[in-house]
């Protein structure tokens, strides 16, 4: 199938954790999912859900949500699982025994197809369902089988010797259970999985006393538009924070309450509560006063006046008493408020992420 040309790893990470999901569905019979539901379980936001789909075309149909069935066999299909992969195993030793030994490989499309290493007191014998096979036969066992990806399960010393062998017979796809990273490598693809690292990154974040670890920060985005959604967690995201959504003043209330959020890009025209509403109550709690607000709205353009400076915008639109008249209330409202930033909408993204930094710098 065409794929677009670039696509974020956290993208594709999230791909798996929605098909696992999809399948745990279909084992409860579960026909439809909602882009809430699917992202609920991982702490994603629908609108995440909705735009990493996105990349890859037309997915679900408003009101009814995404049928589980062909969106597992469309997330099968863009990663590759919709067909069985042939995987050598270069280490026989105790790590690459467990792998061997491994239940979940048929089930997620892949099959162990031959294991590999120098040990002349481990050649010949069985591990698993397999004979190990001399590094010599290398060539010929992933010809034979057409096998792409390995895994290396080795001692350091050897891993990158490994690596290269392979990538000398065709392999293009590389698991490293050394704990050592590999070389890049052009064409190849490599995952390095350390597990005393990841030992340790455990053991530091279960740690009570521990600082931060992250300069990444929790932003709020308050708007009604899908588009304006998509659009503002494209730049949270490329500022390295993560975000959540409240789509109307009454569902920022409740996030706001719960998460406490770094910052709040919040519009002002929703359904439910406006967002001035959501506004002046924060403004009236002593604690969640101290959260910076971004005023990011298009109200300016829809009563003719600049909320921001009070002037007028457009000529055309303020002939409407009424509408002009709403403008100068909103106006005088922000300015009592004091808002951290004030961006228009259309947004300007330089603009917008530059607030962004400052605040939260």
């Amino acid at each position: 199938m065409n794929l677009p040309s670039k696509i974020p790893k956290p993208v594709i990470r999230r791909f798996s954790l929605y098909l696992r999901q999809l399948e745990a569905l279909q084992v409860d019979r579960v026909a439809t999912v909602s882009s809430h539901d699917l992202a609920q379980p991982f702490g994603f936001s629908d609108a995440q859900v909705r735009k990493d789909l996105g990349y890859f075309g037309q997915f679900g149909r408003p009101g009814v949500g995404y049928e589980v069935m062909p969106l597992i066999h469309r997330l099968r299909s863009i990663l590759g699982t919709d067909s069985v992969s042939h995987i050598l195993l270069v280490g026989a030793g105790n790590l690459g025994k467990a792998v061997t030994i491994y239940q979940g490989f048929r089930a997620k499309g892949f099959e162990l197809v031959a294991v590999f290493d120098n040990d002349p007191g481990l050649i010949g014998r069985r591990v698993g369902q397999l004979p190990v096979q001399p590094m010599k036969d290398l060539a010929q066992t992933t010809s034979q089988h057409d096998a792409t990806l390995a895994i290396i399960a080795v001692p350091v010393a050897a891993a990158q010797n490994v690596a290269d062998q392979l990538v000398a017979v065709g392999v293009n796809g590389i698991l490293n259970f050394a704990p050592t990273r590999l070389n890049p490598l052009p064409g190849v693809s490599i995952l390095d999985v350390d597990i005393g690292t990841e030992l340790e990154q455990l053991n530091f974040l279960v740690n009570k006393n521990s600082p931060e670890i992250s300069d990444q920060k929790e932003i709020l985005i308050v708007d009604d538009s899908e588009a304006s959604v998509v659009f503002l967690a494209q730049i949270v995201e490329d500022l390295g924070h993560r975000f959540r959504v409240a789509r109307n003043g009454e569902e920022a209330n409740k996030a706001i309450k719960k998460s406490r959020p770094d910052l709040v890009l919040l519009d002002l025209m929703m359904p439910r509560k406006s967002g001035i509403s959501v506004f002046q109550e924060m403004k009236e709690d002593r604690v969640l006063r101290k959260i910076p607000i971004i005023v990011v709205t298009g109200a300016s353009e829809i009563t003719g006046v600049n909320l921001g400076t009070g002037t007028e915008v457009s000529k055309e639109t303020s002939e409407n008493d009424d509408a002009r008249q709403l403008g100068v209330i909103l106006h005088e409202i922000l300015k009592g408020l004091t808002p951290d930033g004030f961006i228009e909408k259309p947004i300007e993204p330089t603009l917008l992420s530059k607030k962004i930094v400052e605040l939260l710098s």
